[in-house]
């Protein structure tokens, strides 16, 4: 590149060495020229930053060398990237900064709308008349009818606490149905029950319903009864006998020898059209032992008649007894329970 100051000067020079001049001339422009060449010099080195550029990779020693980069290229490649990446991020900055301005600005602006709301909010209600006072006359009523209510309620509840002082049941009754319990076990297994009887006496001797209908197990508590199981065995030990039972003979010795010869072989039904009513009653009884219905089974024997009744009193004189102290219990559990619920009953309050 041809700097047109350094044209200049040669043809000055020429033009100025073409005419004769004194030798103190020609040092003076010798050092003129040499000043405008400083000046030039000078010149072209504050505007490198403008030709260098283009001019640098254009010098042998800025070449590449093996296929790579000098440190002063890669250089200033890293300083372009970074002023590039700086470009990018003071964009970005600015942008974010545009973005909370606005931000703020629009959340001032809500804050001041909600502001103006509020304050027309509290002008208006300052400028509201005063309520009217409630018309309490319907609470006044529920009052009056609800202490209506719980002074009913208080003396209801009075009227329990006092029931609830008095005994639930009486004594007496409660020790009494305990010693009917116990006699009616001594009755089960077929043991006597003086001691039991006696207290029991002694309880409902002020209670003349429960003393009256204590008083067949007087003499049965001194002996006791048959128990359950004797009686259904002896049933069927005597069933046959009682079955078959006939009148005695007549006073001949043919009809008595016949009476003994029936008797080696008795042949006794037990079902079928073919019974005889006493076998029938016979069975009947039978099958009551079985269930445990002693007073069915002394109903059917008491149907015989003649000599099936004659055989059969034996066992009804074991049964009887059993039967009636077993009624009798039954009577007293009855009395006594409604003894009981009497005297648990409370008193309807007031």
């Amino acid at each position: 590149m041809t700097d047109p100051v350094q044209e200049a000067v040669p043809e000055t020079v020429e033009s100025v060495e073409s005419a004769p001049t004194p030798p103190v001339q020609r040092r003076d422009r010798t050092t003129l020229v040499l000043a405008v060449a400083f000046i030039v010099l000078v010149a072209l080195v504050a505007a490198a930053p403008l030709w260098a550029p283009g001019l640098m990779p254009l010098l042998p020693w800025n070449s590449p060398v093996g296929g790579g980069n000098s440190q002063e290229t890669q250089l200033a490649a890293r300083l372009d990237r970074l002023e590039t990446a700086v470009g990018g991020l003071t964009k970005t900055v600015t942008a974010t900064a545009a973005a909370n301005q606005s931000a703020i600005t629009a959340l001032g602006s809500a804050q001041k709308a909600a502001l103006d709301v509020l304050d027309r909010r509290v002008v208006a209600l300052e400028n509201e008349p005063p309520p009217s006072p409630p018309d309490l006359s319907g609470l006044q009523q529920q009052m009056g009818a609800a202490t209506a209510q719980i002074g009913a309620l208080g003396k209801r509840v009075e009227a329990l606490e006092k029931a609830a002082q008095k005994p639930a049941v009486a004594p007496t009754e409660v020790a009494a149905a305990l010693v009917v319990l116990q006699i009616g076990e001594a009755v089960r297994v077929a043991r006597p029950f003086p001691n039991e009887y006696a207290t029991l006496a002694a309880l409902v001797h002020d209670l003349p319903d429960l003393a009256a209908a204590a008083a067949p197990l007087a003499d049965p508590a001194k002996t006791g009864v048959a128990g359950g199981a004797v009686l259904t065995h002896q049933l069927e030990a005597l069933a046959t006998r009682i079955a078959t039972a006939e009148p005695p003979p007549a006073d001949d010795i043919g009809a008595r020898i016949m009476a003994r010869l029936r008797g080696l072989v008795t042949i006794r039904r037990i079902g079928g059209t073919a019974q005889t009513p006493a076998e029938a009653a016979v069975n009947s009884a039978e099958v009551a032992m079985r269930r445990g219905d002693l007073a069915g089974a002394v109903a059917s024997l008491r149907t015989l008649s003649g000599a099936n009744a004659a055989a059969a009193q034996a066992w009804l004189n074991l049964a009887e007894p059993r039967l009636q102290v077993e009624q009798t219990l039954d009577r007293l559990a009855t009395l006594l329970a409604a003894h009981l619920g009497k005297s648990a009953a409370p008193a309807a309050p007031g």
